[in-house]
């Protein structure tokens, strides 16, 4: 009994080990993707296709930012009403507003957060 024992508790150590390793390999090639860079880089592959200006209230960053997001920049509204904006403050908060507006780039959970936003 005592044998059976041992060969299941070296099976699981064997498991255990092999899983720690596969769980390593997986990190580094997470993390570190030495082989396909560009294939997994969603901002590399779209800010090949940015024009110059698509849209005179953003910066550069904004714009290509959004682009990598998948919106379409050229479709955003020229200015900002008083009643979106008060629509993107209670969405995001007056302190992130006032760092959108200052050049800072929205996430793009921001994004989705305040889509309704543009449509009052």
């Amino acid at each position: 009994m005592k044998t059976i024992f041992k060969l299941l508790w070296n099976l699981l150590a064997v498991i255990g080990l092999l899983t720690v390793v596969g769980f390593s390999v997986l990190a580094y090639f997470w993390f570190t993707n030495p082989y396909l860079q560009s294939v997994f880089n969603p901002f590399e592959s779209r800010q090949e296709g940015v024009s110059e200006d698509q849209h005179p209230a953003l910066s550069a960053e904004q714009e290509a930012t959004l682009q990598a997001i998948g919106v379409d920049v050229s479709a955003l509204p020229s200015e900002i009403t008083p009643n979106m904006e008060n629509c993107f403050v209670q969405k995001l908060g007056q302190k992130r507003v006032d760092e959108i507006k200052a050049g800072s780039s929205p996430t793009p959970a921001e994004v989705v957060k305040s889509q309704g936003c543009l449509n009052q």
